[in-house]
């Protein structure tokens, strides 16, 4: 929804701000994330606090639960494409389970649905039931 912004920061207290939607002070914020890139309308989320006065347009996304799967994996998917240390570390852990799951026992027939299973538990850190 594209909308009037307007963001204070409290003079008194820097950690404070205001958050005015087409001129209505929205209440009760935890936070939020505010992003410009070249040639598009600034974004701002309502949900992590930063320390910005900003006035004008902007794209406005409300999240009532950043606490839930979906954002979760949105944080998980935005990491691993930002931070290579971070993506690296994924892909050496698929690695070592599908070294470690094809290590067991050849003799026994395996299926793509066991492979799975021990993928999600090495990545989830739970390394003893795969």
């Amino acid at each position: 929804m594209l909308s009037n912004i307007k963001i204070e920061q409290d003079k008194e207290y820097p950690y404070s701000h205001k958050v005015y939607v087409d001129g209505k002070q929205i209440e009760k914020i935890t936070g939020l994330n505010f992003d410009i890139q070249p040639c598009e309308l600034p974004r701002i989320e309502l949900e992590i606090l930063s320390g910005i006065d900003f006035e004008g347009q902007a794209e406005v996304s409300f999240i009532n639960n950043p606490f839930n799967f979906k954002n979760a994996c949105q944080v998980l998917k935005d990491g691993l494409q930002e931070d290579t240390y971070l993506y690296d570390g994924f892909v050496s852990s698929i690695k070592s389970a599908i070294s470690d799951f094809f290590g067991k026992d050849n003799s026994k027939s395996w299926s793509e649905e066991d492979l799975a299973k021990a993928i999600i538990c090495r990545l989830v850190g739970d390394e003893h039931n795969d």
